[in-house]
């Protein structure tokens, strides 16, 4: 990717974070960032696993549900695919464990996904810590334990919660532990 595609890119990914907390307006600017540059970029892993988590967000905002069920699953189908096609690249994992986590599961059925997702960056994180930062580290463990305990293993996600524990300190996870145990 070129200067320019780089710098777009970027807008895009900052105008996405954006959205994940609740701008709608950033949601469509980055989906539309995105669209060019898969023009631009199509074997580019990253714009289309932003691409695909843009789709699943403007499902998110949908108004009309069979708009909100067919965005959401297009973006899904995205982020599976590039997931197959780059199975070590955590940032792809990271989007698709996100919008498998947040999505309704009692539609998508997709905490197994996002179980699998989390359990594998775990994994590439423990084997190189430079791929996250420590804070991201915990909040996956967080959620890994969130999912098991959504998808009724509540043995797997108070390991999980007791080794958060005894990777951090911080008050804030103990308080999200101790809130769900």
């Amino acid at each position: 990717m070129d200067k320019a595609g780089e710098q777009i890119f970027k807008e895009a990914v900052q105008l996405h974070d954006a959205g994940t907390e609740g701008d709608k307006e950033a949601v469509i600017k980055a989906h539309n960032l995105l669209q060019k540059l898969r023009q631009q970029f199509p074997d580019d892993h990253l714009v289309e696993a932003y691409y695909g988590s843009t789709l699943a967000l403007l499902g998110r905002d949908a108004i009309d549900p069979l708009e909100r069920f067919k965005k959401a699953n297009q973006g899904l189908k995205i982020l599976d695919r590039i997931v197959n096609s780059a199975p070590d690249n955590a940032r792809v994992r990271i989007l698709r464990a996100y919008v498998s986590y947040r999505v309704p599961e009692e539609f998508f059925h997709r905490t197994p996904t996002a179980i699998a997702d989390f359990q594998h960056l775990v994994t590439l994180y423990e084997q190189d810590r430079s791929i996250l930062p420590q804070t991201s580290y915990w909040q996956i463990l967080y959620n890994l334990g969130a999912a098991y305990q959504r998808s009724g293993n509540n043995d797997a996600a108070q390991k999980i919660w007791a080794k958060l524990l005894e990777e951090t300190n911080d008050p804030h996870y103990r308080q999200l532990v101790q809130r769900e145990t």
